[in-house]
């Protein structure tokens, strides 16, 4: 029986695929609506602790080589595995909850168009989400670029909680394979969503637990965002601005990196959040136009 829709998940670099893959055990949905695809690079590191979950549901292990970080690759390789005529993306370290499924689904037969995206929200799980940074990149919408309210997502897209129609990627076409890293492959494919018609829906109910190894430090997001910014540049080089990112890249990165210590030390004698947000804020934009001038660097 061919599934009804197909969910895909990285494996890549997650911390706990196998966690995740149990959550898809677990839904309201009937266990013959839906197919689930991990892909994974040639390391395979999940393919054992998974092979005990397919007897439970519909489960392909897809081994894909990769350059460098990139997962365009993989993400073209499991689309083209896929059965169902409904695509949901799901990222590796989200767990979703039981419903989440069954809600994807009941989205897209209300909205039979084939322009219709559903757009579900994640949050880190209540012992990371307790930490401050992770509070305000909740906040701020940094983490993924959009704090999402009920109704209209405003044409955006990721590959984190997303569903849309086969039709609608057949009009778009496959992922973008040189962007290196894990960022902006997915902007770009929004991008040319939106030119086939993409309208995007946030689905609150449509929850997924977003788990680290660990709490996300500032250190390491301020790795993700030189790695953001390396594939803006390459988006530039795909679409010229001036984009949403322009007026910060004209900032050397000393500049915005004093900033940051003007607003740290704010903080530090008067405890405010605000003057705290923006000494994180100030760190994550010197760290995406390093990213940037290196990939400008790169693409001369």
């Amino acid at each position: 029986m061919q599934p009804e829709l197909s969910v895909l998940i990285p494996a890549l670099d997650s911390p706990d695929v196998a966690g995740v893959v149990k959550g898809l055990c677990s839904q309201t949905a009937r266990t013959e609506s839906f197919e689930v695809i991990v892909y994974d690079c040639n390391r395979s590191k999940w393919e054992a602790p998974l092979a005990h979950l397919r007897g439970e549901i519909d489960l392909h292990y897809l081994r894909v080589a990769r350059p460098l970080l990139a997962r365009t690759n993989a993400l073209n390789a499991a689309l083209e595995k896929a059965r169902g005529q409904l695509i949901l993306f799901l990222a590796g370290d989200f767990t979703p909850d039981p419903n989440f499924v069954a809600l994807h689904l009941a989205f897209h037969a209300e909205r039979p168009r084939t322009d219709c995206v559903a757009i579900g929200p994640s949050k880190f799980v209540q012992e990371q989400g307790d930490e401050r940074f992770v509070q305000w990149l909740e906040a701020d919408g940094r983490i993924f670029g959009m704090n999402g309210t009920d109704g209209d997502a405003g044409g955006f897209f990721y590959v984190g909680n997303a569903s849309l129609k086969r039709e609608l990627i057949d009009r778009a076409g496959m992922f973008d394979t040189d962007f290196p890293y894990d960022a902006f492959d997915d902007y770009e494919y929004g991008q040319r969503l939106r030119a086939a018609g993409m309208k995007s829906f946030y689905l609150p109910e449509a929850l997924v637990w977003h788990e680290h190894a660990h709490a996300p430090t500032l250190a390491e997001r301020s790795r993700a965002m030189r790695h953001a910014g390396e594939s803006a540049a390459v988006f530039e080089r795909k679409h010229p601005g001036p984009h949403d990112w322009s007026t910060s890249c004209t900032r050397h990165p000393l500049r915005l990196e004093a900033d940051a210590a003007y607003w740290g030390l704010r903080y530090l004698l008067r405890r405010s959040p605000e003057d705290l947000g923006r000494y994180y804020g100030s760190r994550l934009d010197a760290a995406f136009v390093r990213g940037w001038r290196k990939g400008r660097q790169c693409l001369t």
